[in-house]
């Protein structure tokens, strides 16, 4: 079974639509893919379980009865009134790729592009190099991610921060931020103190601010470790200029590696057999001029000295 997860408002309800390559949106009463109409938006909506108690987490299984793979559009909205309606509240959306049995490469959850998405790019129609590509978009992922120096992927976070001085703002390390579980005061110490939503104001960008009324407008404590923030960044939909970067970092390691050669060779000499390896072994070195001023520009966690 594998499951569709999102978060929001705690006590909602919350569901979920899907879509296929070519838009079409599953209907649930006939278990087809049809085109969207309005007014038949309660025979798409697929209901979801908030898990626990008012925790603000949704939850539900991909339907079984989709048995076509490829990669689907979900996305989850939450209902205002008493029926899904066109106004309800968009929460966030992205791509699932789907095996037509299970999660396809659902053990790799920060990967930036899907294995279909790769293959079409390279246009690969066969399975011969699905092992490489996973293990190569794995690689180009996590070296997007290294050099940004932030997390991209939608995820929940729990972090400590060190604050020097006190202060009336903080800056996350991950952004864009999409919920702010709790915010925590001293949260080792003797005076352990949750700071209530309403005291504080919060950005996209990952700045929280404590409102000149609150109670806690003298500042967040100084200290080692001070302040404990739960909360929920990334993009829910992987950016198209990033995904491009990813991909185009996955093409770098599979065609010299296509036909089982060494990329990191450089020159070979036959006679008197010789080998002259190249090296790149960090994120900074392997990326060219081109993808580093994408990320530079949009993507990549500037420190403010």
């Amino acid at each position: 079974m594998s499951i569709l997860a999102t978060r929001t408002t705690a006590d909602s309800i919350v569901y979920v639509i899907i879509r296929n390559s070519n838009g079409y949106v599953y209907q649930t009463t006939t278990q087809q893919f049809v085109e969207f109409v309005d007014g038949d938006l309660s025979t798409y909506d697929i209901l979801m379980s908030e898990q626990g108690t008012s925790s603000g987490y949704y939850e539900v299984a991909f339907p079984s009865e989709i048995t076509t793979p490829g990669e689907y559009n979900v996305e989850f909205f939450r209902q205002l009134g008493a029926s899904p309606d066109v106004t309800d509240i968009y929460i966030a959306g992205g791509e699932f790729e789907w095996d037509g049995s299970a999660e396809a490469d659902s053990e790799i959850a920060d990967n930036l592009i899907s294995l279909g998405y790769a293959k079409a790019w390279l246009r690969i129609t066969d399975s011969t190099y699905d092992s490489q590509l996973r293990t190569m978009i794995a690689m180009a992922s996590s070296a997007i991610v290294s050099y940004c120096g932030r997390g991209l992927k939608n995820k929940d976070y729990v972090e400590y921060y060190d604050v020097p001085q006190p202060t009336c703002r903080l800056a996350l390390h991950n952004y864009p931020v999409n919920l702010i579980d709790e915010v925590t005061l001293d949260p080792y110490g003797a005076s352990v103190e949750v700071v209530p939503g309403n005291e504080y104001m919060s950005t996209s960008g990952g700045i929280i601010t404590l409102k000149p009324s609150s109670s806690y407008s003298v500042a967040f404590p100084a200290g080692p470790q001070s302040v404990k923030v739960q909360y929920t960044a990334g993009y829910t939909s992987i950016p198209d200029d990033l995904k491009g970067v990813c991909v185009q970092l996955v093409s770098k390691l599979f065609y010299p590696n296509k036909d089982g050669r060494d990329p990191n060779i450089v020159r070979e000499k036959i006679g008197q057999y010789e080998v002259q390896y190249k090296a790149y072994a960090t994120a900074d070195t392997f990326m060219s001029l081109e993808i580093k001023n994408v990320l530079d520009a949009k993507y990549k966690r500037w420190a403010v000295i």
